[in-house]
This record gives structure tokens, sequence and C-alpha cells, in this order.
């Protein structure tokens, strides 16, 4: 088995953090018990981490990126009727390999597009999308750490449609983008809230 290196804090911290802001976007638990789960699941992790400390170096094994990727694809379908029980359940089988990516229809043809043409075509792409599927992409946006100016206008446009729930998501995910960026932009704008409630012109 290849080494997984342990997570740090801030790290666990981070992906703890989409877990349970997901689960909220998706009307799987409320807000008032995010702080809750976010607890459970840090606390899961450092016992797991624990386990694996007793083990012989080659044998340990920690949750890391591969693993994490599965579990927030898997919350929008993750029943949450008896509590957290799923999303533990979830957590102690998930596995470790690398996600295999459909290329099925993938194949790029023609130019390469730059420019507005290039915005034109992610406009027209998010346009055609479902509904999770643009809370996805406005969450994938606002966490990715590319500078505000960086987000698309019609990703803003969108989050101003989105009820408050969701919009005090959007608003969690933006700060996770912030946090990542500090490490390379110390100036980055946090004027993201202002547009958020915006109103039309």
């Amino acid at each position: 088995m290849s080494k997984v290196n342990l997570m740090t804090k801030e790290i666990a911290e981070e992906c703890a953090e989409e877990i349970v802001n997901k689960a909220i976007a998706y009307g799987k638990i409320k807000p008032n018990v995010k702080n809750i789960w976010k607890g459970e699941i840090l606390d899961y992790w450092i016992l797991q981490n624990g386990k694996q400390e007793s083990l012989p170096e080659f044998e340990r094994a920690y949750y890391n990126l591969f693993q994490h990727s599965k579990i927030v694809d898997k919350i929008p379908s993750l029943n949450t009727n008896n509590g957290i029980g799923s999303l533990m359940d979830l957590l102690a089988k998930v596995d470790n390999s690398p996600i295999k990516k459909n290329m099925i229809n993938k194949q790029v043809v023609g130019k390469k597009l730059y420019g507005p043409e290039l915005k034109d075509e992610r406009k027209r792409e998010f346009n055609t999308m479902t509904a999770e599927q643009k809370i996805d992409k406005c969450s994938a946006w606002l966490t990715c750490s590319c500078p505000e100016s960086a987000i698309p206008s019609f990703v803003i446009e969108h989050i101003k449609t989105l009820d408050d729930v969701l919009k005090e998501k959007m608003r969690e995910d933006f700060k996770v983008g912030q946090d990542k960026a500090r490490y390379w932009n110390k100036n980055l704008s946090s004027s993201f809230f202002g547009l958020i409630n915006k109103e039309t012109s």
C-alpha cells in the first residue's frame, strides 16, 4: 500500500467544513447542527488516525483526498433520516483508490476557446445544468482560490437568486477559497458579500 500522509489540522478542518456545508446545501442537515456534525467528523478522524499510528508505517492508510472526493460526491444522495450514522458508515467504508473519470463524450473538437468566446461557452454550459449541478459549480468557483474578479458574472447572478440558506453556504465556500488564497495572495479582496446582496440593476 502506498504511503498516505497524515492530514494537517487545517486540511482536516477544511474537509469537514466542505462535507457539512454540502450537507446543508442539499437539505440533509439543518445549519444549527453544522458544528455538531463537523465535530463528530473530526473526532472520528482523530480516532482513526490514532489506530493507524499503532500499525507499522508501511501499513498506515490515513484519510485522503481520493476518499474525500468520493464522500463529497455521495452527500446529495445521503440518507440522514437517522442522523449522522449514515455519514459515519460512509466514512468508515470509503475506499482508498483514485477516482476513475469517465472520459466518454469529452473529446476536444476544433479550436481552443479564449477570452469572450470561452466566457460565452462557460455560460452556455452553466445554463444547461440542473439546479444541483449549478450549486456545485458555484461552490467550485468560490472555493477555487482564484481572484474575485475571475468569478464569472453569471455565477454571481445565480447566487443572488438562491435562498438564504444556500447564500450562507456560498459565503462559507468563499471564505474557504479566501483561506486557500492567502497562501498566495495576502491582498485578496473580501468584498464578495456585497456582490451577493447588491440589488440587480
